[in-house]
């Protein structure tokens, strides 16, 4: 009887082991972990391009409001999407995340013509060497 209890303590030992081995070894061998807290950079002042990717997109001139989408927008809304006239994008001073990689965010207040500021998220995605609008979500 004390034989297959210590029997089973063993396998059950070895299972914990094995586990906690694969999970070290999956940890250690992923090319590329997770951002700790230092490294996440949120809340920064968003660059000077993306400031003029905004600026761009309330242009009256269509070539300069495509230039500010990314080619999936501009195939998604098309030709016809402009902005009234008065609109008013603002970034946050504190709002811009993610100059790492090609995509970032930054929230934002949106004022279209005679109605209130909304708060948003713009996504931006780094291409061709501008920042250009992928996604806008309100939040």
């Amino acid at each position: 009887m004390a034989s297959a209890r210590r029997r089973t303590m063993i396998i059950i030992f070895a299972l914990v082991l094995a586990t906690a081995l694969g999970g070290l070894a999956g940890y250690l061998l992923t090319p590329e972990r997770p951002a700790t807290a230092e490294e996440f950079d949120a809340g920064g002042p968003p660059p000077p391009e993306a400031a003029e990717t905004v600026r761009r997109l309330l242009s009256g001139d269509r070539a300069e409001r495509d230039s500010a989408l990314s080619p999936e927008v501009r195939e998604l809304v098309g030709a016809a999407a402009t902005l009234p006239p008065g609109t008013k994008l603002v970034l946050d001073a504190d709002g811009w995340s993610g100059d790492a990689s090609p995509y970032a965010s930054a929230t934002a207040t949106v004022t279209l013509p005679g109605q209130a500021p909304r708060r948003v998220v713009f996504g931006f995605e780094r291409a061709d060497g501008l920042w250009r609008l992928l996604f806008e979500e309100e939040l």
